[in-house]
């Protein structure tokens, strides 16, 4: 299926010019992050389920079962992907950290109206921010919205 909805986008996009857009929809295996716990909002059958489908497992079954690659070469794959995911850990940690304020530089190509606004929002949130720590009062912001409104408000 995947194959035949790439050759269709390919196909569209020589004869009509411009995007195609693909969706994939995949099954996340693996928690969302250390602390989740799966367990809790899906069954083990759910996991097996999406498990037999897994397109990875698929695939290397059927290159297998056609002899178009053996335990060679997937030994060889997982080398090279271990050593891949090494180095980019390494350029990853060897990389500074960006300053805050730089979320805001690579949004959009030219800067818009919104995205000015949130940065004046940070930059008040910011200057608050640190009048509390020295003890100073400081102002309330632009337009008293704070940075909870500006990601969707609520309580903080």
């Amino acid at each position: 299926a995947s194959y035949a909805a790439t050759r269709l986008g390919l196909t569209h996009m020589r004869e009509h010019g411009g995007p195609f857009f693909l969706e994939f929809v995949t099954y996340r295996m693996g928690a969302h992050t250390t602390s989740d716990d799966p367990t809790r909002y899906r069954t083990r059958e759910e996991e097996a389920s999406w498990e037999a489908r897994c397109p990875i497992a698929r695939l290397r079954a059927l290159l297998e079962r056609e002899g178009a690659a053996g335990p060679d070469f997937f030994s060889g794959a997982d080398d090279d992907a271990a050593r891949l995911a090494a180095r980019t850990r390494e350029f990853t940690r060897a990389n500074r950290a960006g300053e805050v304020e730089e979320m805001f530089d690579h949004v959009y190509a030219t800067s818009n109206r919104q995205v000015s606004h949130e940065r004046d929002l940070w930059e008040s949130y910011k200057n608050r921010e640190a009048a509390a720590r020295s003890g100073e009062p400081a102002g309330t912001g632009v337009g008293d919205a704070g940075v909870g409104a500006a990601v969707g408000g609520g309580a903080r």
